[in-house]
């Protein structure tokens, strides 16, 4: 088990439900499973303990599958992001995703887009509802922030943490002085933060 997977103990999960962070998923049988939105994990109240931890994810795309039960008690599998997105909308996924549901609640069927790239980071903070033709487009723009050169990124960076004005002013000026999308430089600030930030329990770094 590595560093980060150590803190998901069944001490976590009771002091996140003390802190009123434990939230139902639809659809689930919530005697058997609940979610974590903040930290993006499904626990199991029946072997008491966290889901998918080490997972290295399924198909091409490597998302993290979980077996859960609906509240039939029939066994179904869904993926670990749906899972945390429907807890935090507290909404079932086949209302946001499945367009001929009698109760649908968009124009269209929509996707989650992972924000910074890394779809094992299920926190809720990186995730996104958005349209199909946006969640190819994000992806687009993040190929072509793979291909920037590691100085251009240091130097995005560098003068990110300079910058005083607003983030998507910076994102923009950035990408149009780059010649790139504005989200490409966007996804360069995000892996940042994202290596730099842990997760922080009631004021300490536990990573």
């Amino acid at each position: 088990m590595t560093k980060a997977n150590k803190i998901f103990t069944t001490e976590l999960f009771k002091l996140l439900k003390e802190k009123g962070e434990i939230t139902p998923i639809p659809g689930i049988d919530a005697k058997s499973y609940l979610a974590c939105t903040r930290l993006g994990k499904v626990y199991s109240l029946a072997s008491e303990k966290w889901l998918g931890l080490g997972s290295v994810g399924v198909g091409g795309k490597g998302y993290i599958l979980v077996s859960l039960k609906d509240n039939e008690g029939k066994k179904v599998k869904i993926y670990e992001h749906e899972a945390i997105l429907s807890s935090r909308l507290g909404i079932e996924k086949k209302l946001w995703r499945n367009e001929k549901e009698r109760y649908f609640l968009y124009t269209e069927p929509m996707e989650i887009d992972h924000l910074d790239g890394d779809v094992k980071n299920n926190c809720i903070s990186n995730l996104e509802l958005v349209t199909s033709a946006e969640n190819k487009r994000r992806i687009k723009a993040r190929k072509v922030a793979k291909r920037l050169s590691q100085e251009d990124k240091y130097d995005i960076v560098d003068a990110f943490l300079e910058w005083e004005a607003g983030k998507m002013d910076f994102y923009k000026n950035m990408g149009q002085e780059l010649g790139c999308d504005f989200r490409t430089i966007q996804n360069v600030v995000i892996a940042f933060n994202r290596d730099i930030d842990g997760i922080e329990i009631d004021g300490e770094q536990t990573l």
